[in-house]
C-alpha cells in the first residue's frame, strides 16, 4: 500500500471521525461523573429487585433532583450530583431505604461544587501539559514539522475518545481522564517509532550519499513498523481486555475508553507520518554520528 498517495484518504477519515464526534458530543452530550459536576454516591446492602428500584425511584423523585440507582451483587448504589444539603439528602435515602425493605447504607462519599471545578481545571491543566510536554520532546528529537504533526495526531486522538464516550454514554471522571493521558503516551510511543525509523532510513541514504525519494522513504518507513505496532496493539488490547470482568464501573469505563484510543492512536500514528511528508519536505534532525544511530536508547 501507497501510504503518501493515498494520504488524502487518511485525512478524509479523520475529518469524518473529527465531525462524528463534535456531532456526538452536541447532540448527546457527555454524561459527567460527579468527580467534575459534584455530587454524592451512597453504597448499600440488600437485595435490589427491579420492584425495588422502581419503589425506590418513586419516592426519591420527589426529594432529589439528579440521581440514578444502580445493582450489584456486592454493593448497590445511588449517585446524585448538585445537591446543596448533603446530609440532608442521605438522610431521605436512608429512610427510603428502610422503608421499602430494611436495605442499609454501608459508606457514602461527597465532591462539592467547588471542588468538582477544580478537578476539572486541573485535568484539563494535566492534558494540555502532556500535549505541550510532547511537542517540546518531538522538537528537540526531530524537528519541528514532525513536532507539529505528532501534537495534532494526540489532539485529533483525544477528541475521537471523547465522542466514543459521549457516543457509548460512558462517564467522564477522573479514570476517563487517566484513560485520556494513557492514550496520548500510547500514541506517541508508536508515533516515535515511525519517525525514528523515516529519521534512520534517510541518515542511511544521506551517509552513503544517495538521492532519494521522500515519499518513497515514508512508504517503506510505515510498511517497516506496520506490522510491529498492530500486533503490539493487538496483544495490549488482548491483556486489558480481560479487566472489563471486572465488576467496578471506573475500571470498566477506563478500559471501554482504552480499547478505542489504542486502536485510534495506531492509525493515526501513521496517518500523519503519511501526511505530514505529503503537505512537505521532510526536515528531520538528524544525529551526528554512528554510535548515536546505534543507540538502542535512541527512542527514548
Amino acid at each position: 500500500m501507497q501510504f503518501v498517495r493515498n494520504a488524502n484518504k487518511f485525512l478524509f477519515i479523520s475529518i469524518a471521525l473529527l465531525i462524528g464526534a463534535f456531532l456526538i458530543v452536541f447532540t448527546k452530550g457527555l454524561k459527567i461523573g460527579i468527580d467534575f459536576a459534584g455530587g454524592g454516591v451512597v453504597y448499600f446492602t440488600g437485595n435490589l429487585t427491579d420492584k425495588n428500584i422502581s419503589d425506590l425511584t418513586q419516592k426519591l423523585s420527589s426529594q432529589i433532583d439528579h440521581f440514578s440507582i444502580k445493582k450489584d451483587n456486592d454493593l448497590n448504589k445511588i449517585s446524585f450530583s448538585n445537591e446543596n444539603n448533603y446530609e440532608n439528602t442521605i438522610k431521605n435515602i436512608k429512610n427510603s431505604l428502610l422503608e421499602i425493605d430494611k436495605m442499609e447504607i454501608v459508606k457514602s462519599d461527597f465532591i462539592g461544587n467547588q471542588f468538582g471545578k477544580d478537578i476539572v481545571i486541573n485535568s484539563i491543566i494535566a492534558i494540555f501539559v502532556a500535549l505541550f510536554s510532547v511537542f517540546i520532546y518531538i522538537w528537540f528529537k526531530f524537528g519541528l514539522r514532525l513536532s507539529i504533526g505528532a501534537s495534532i495526531c494526540l489532539v485529533h486522538d483525544c477528541i475521537v475518545i471523547i465522542g466514543f464516550c459521549a457516543l457509548m454514554q460512558i462517564e467522564i471522571n477522573l479514570m476517563t481522564i487517566s484513560a485520556l493521558l494513557t492514550i496520548i503516551g500510547y500514541s506517541i510511543n508508536d508515533t516515535i517509532v515511525v519517525y525514528d525509523r523515516i529519521r534512520q532510513n534517510i541518515l542511511e541514504k544521506t551517509l552513503k550519499k544517495e538521492k532519494f525519494n521522500q515519499t518513497e522513504i515514508v512508504d517503506i518507513s510505515i510498511k517497516s513498523v506496520l506490522k510491529r505496532s498492530i500486533v503490539t496493539s493487538f496483544v495490549t488490547i488482548l491483556a486489558i481486555f480481560s479487566l472489563l470482568f471486572v465488576k467496578e464501573e471506573n475500571i470498566q469505563n477506563f478500559i471501554l475508553a482504552l480499547i478505542p484510543g489504542i486502536v485510534c492512536g495506531t492509525y493515526s500514528s501513521i496517518f500523519i507520518a503519511a501526511m505530514t511528508a505529503k503537505f512537505g519536505n521532510i526536515k528531520i534532525k538528524l544525529p551526528k554520528n554512528q554510535s548515536e544511530i546505534e543507540d538502542p536508547m535512541r527512542y527514548v
